[in-house]
């Protein structure tokens, strides 16, 4: 193909210029990456390393330490990966930008070059040479995620909300001009994780922090294991374990390093044991401590509440 031919092919098939150039597979560095105007960038193009299972954006051009001389300066750099430290050959490289990115990948991501950035797992997927759509729908579902995932972040700003192109109905979240219900595009985990983020705001907004329950009562946040004078609540069971318990000793096995605990049922006095898994599935923390100095409460007002509940 002559010179006027592939600016002709260049023209009409944009794409090709990213990955599909002539030399790509030579044994020299070709003239469309090593030459100036190089793919900086600068120039408007970005770099994925999409081999050796790294998939970074931190490649870059380094210039070679003047052990070879050419007369010309196309030798003088090659490409290093700053993540893996592999010295990269340009057909392990998934380039994207350019006169493509000026036509198809600004408007599939939504951002300039500049900040184009795609996960690691997505490159590797994508490979150095992905066809034109699966590089325009990776770029899309990652513009998707980076639109989504400011939002989970700082306080809750109705004048953010914005109407559903399908639907018309004003929502928080939008997964490209679409509402939740109306997307009907790829869906990740972390759209799901952006999705469970948000709810949390949500409910923190409403002053509702049922959901943190789980993790605020649990009977081994401090050292995993639970500690005596301890006043633990049945969780929600057909179990007869008391509703009301006190943790009276720890007892740990020294071959296996296994906790258990005696509890005692404050309305009647009696004890049995119970070995550390049943005890986190039975009980919840109240953080209260028999007579202690801190959120104490006394035996006797211990035995009135229990015996109610018994």
């Amino acid at each position: 193909m002559s010179d006027s031919e592939t600016t002709e092919q260049s023209t009409l098939d944009p794409h090709r210029e990213l990955n599909r150039y002539d030399g790509r597979h030579e044994k020299w560095p070709s003239k469309a990456v090593f030459a100036p105007p190089r793919r900086t960038l600068a120039e408007g193009w970005q770099k994925f390393h999409a081999a050796r299972d790294c998939g970074s954006t931190n490649v870059y051009y380094i210039e070679e330490n003047g052990t070879r001389h050419h007369s010309t300066d196309t030798y003088e750099y090659r490409l290093r990966c700053g993540s893996c430290g592999h010295r990269v050959p340009e057909d392990e490289i998934l380039f994207v930008g350019g006169e493509w990115y000026s036509q198809y990948g600004w408007q599939s991501f939504g951002r300039p070059i500049e900040d184009l950035r795609l996960p690691a797992d997505r490159v590797l997927e994508l490979g150095p040479d992905p066809s034109h759509d699966k590089l325009v729908d990776a770029l899309e579902l990652t513009g998707v995620e980076r639109q989504v995932g400011p939002h989970v972040g700082g306080p809750l700003r109705p004048d953010q909300w914005r109407e559903c192109a399908d639907c018309g109905h004003t929502v928080p979240l939008r997964y490209g001009e679409m509402c939740r219900m109306c997307y009907d595009g790829e869906w990740t985990d972390r759209l799901t994780d952006s999705l469970v983020a948000f709810e949390s705001k949500l409910r923190v907004h409403n002053n509702s922090f049922v959901h943190r329950l789980e993790t605020e009562i649990d009977p081994f946040a401090i050292g995993d294991r639970a500690h005596t004078r301890t006043v633990l609540w049945r969780k929600p069971s057909d179990h007869h374990a008391p509703k009301i318990a006190v943790v009276e000793r720890c007892l740990q096995d020294t071959d296996t390093d296994q906790w258990a605990y005696v509890i005692r049922d404050p309305s009647d006095d009696s004890e049995q044991l119970v070995d550390h898994d049943n005890l986190g599935a039975w009980y919840y923390d109240t953080g209260l401590h028999v007579e202690s100095d801190h959120a104490g409460i006394s035996d006797e007002t211990l035995r009135e509440v229990a015996q109610r509940y018994a």
